[in-house]
């Protein structure tokens, strides 16, 4: 068993997401052994300040069970994890210490099987892991297929430590993709075979995600350009 939370308690509340049509997130923040879980990726963040005590965190993605594939984790059988272990050099030595006064904030977006992305983004904050148990969880529960973009927006507490300069924002994204059941059988409260085929049928269908606006080198050395003539031609004179 998973310590912080009972396999009833995240079978309620798959169901609850499966029932209410909605994503479910836990209430309160168990506090789970790394090695009990699935580690999709993850993602680090040091500082060295001169005046300030520096912070080391580590970021990650992943799910409740063992052993699931990457990047692919199965509709109203899995959660999706989202890890934050904080640790900083404050006190009267210079070595990092796990610190749990460090808050991130962190949201999720979905994109359906249509290609849209949808909106509202589901947002919270998350502290740090203490010294006991490395990293701390929270755990999302997806309604629907489809590819989830986790994104961690910000850093809110740092224990008093430095933060980089500028203040990162939303500094790294991650997606998990949401597949269909493939055995209605698996699902403990039962969903028609029916609801099954329909899902892979447009999962299988679903059209390409809509391209994301990006600004490339060639458009920004472009501008640069344009803006370096026309300051040229007012005070080149």
């Amino acid at each position: 068993m998973i310590p912080g939370i009972t396999p009833q308690q995240k079978l309620d509340n798959l169901r609850k997401a499966w029932e209410l049509a909605q994503p479910v997130f836990v209430t309160e923040y168990p506090v789970w052994e790394s090695t009990q879980v699935s580690e999709f990726a993850s993602h680090t963040l040091q500082t060295d300040d001169f005046w300030k005590c520096d912070i080391y965190q580590i970021y990650s993605v992943g799910t409740s069970r063992a052993g699931v594939t990457p990047n692919q984790i199965t509709l109203y059988q899995d959660d999706i994890l989202v890890g934050f272990r904080s640790s900083d050099t404050s006190g009267i030595t210079t070595d990092f210490d796990s610190n749990p006064n460090h808050k991130v904030r962190f949201t999720i977006e979905h994109r359906g099987l249509d290609g849209r992305t949808r909106t509202p983004v589901y947002k919270q904050d998350l502290s740090g892991g203490d010294a006991e148990s490395g990293i701390r969880y929270s755990s999302f529960y997806p309604d629907q297929p489809g590819t989830y973009r986790i994104t961690f927006n910000r850093i809110l507490e740092s224990g008093g430590c430095a933060i980089p300069e500028p203040a990162p924002l939303n500094f790294w994204s991650y997606e998990v993709e949401v597949v269909p059941p493939t055995d209605p059988s698996s699902v403990p409260w039962g969903i028609d075979q029916s609801e099954v085929d329909s899902l892979w049928e447009q999962y299988q269908n679903q059209p390409e995600a809509e391209p994301e606006s990006d600004y490339s080198a060639a458009y920004l050395f472009g501008v640069g350009t344009v803006v370096s003539l026309i300051v040229f031609a007012i005070f080149g004179r």
